[in-house]
């Protein structure tokens, strides 16, 4: 198998669409640079009534690129506190 297969088989696989559970504990929502994956977690939390979720992030690698993507270029604010105030934009 050459890389470009090798590669494409990973990102089929990575992006394979599953259905949602029934019930879900708690979730966990990574530091990124994608403000939508904050909005969709918030989503989900509301929906689940979820009495959990953690936001974890600080400031590193993905932090310029989230600020830049939220139009926040001089926040001082790390990634979990940027997310959070996405979180609670959802209503949760």
């Amino acid at each position: 198998m050459d890389e470009l297969t090798a590669f494409n088989q990973c990102l089929a696989w990575l992006t394979h669409t599953t259905a949602l559970p029934e019930h879900l504990d708690g979730l966990v929502l990574c530091g990124n640079s994608l403000p939508a994956t904050a909005t969709a977690a918030g989503q989900l939390a509301q929906d689940y009534q979820l009495p959990l979720l953690i936001i974890a992030g600080g400031i590193g690698h993905a932090t310029k690129y989230l600020r830049q993507n939220l139009n926040l270029p001089k926040s001082q604010a790390s990634e979990a506190e940027l997310m959070a105030t996405l979180v609670r934009k959802t209503g949760y």
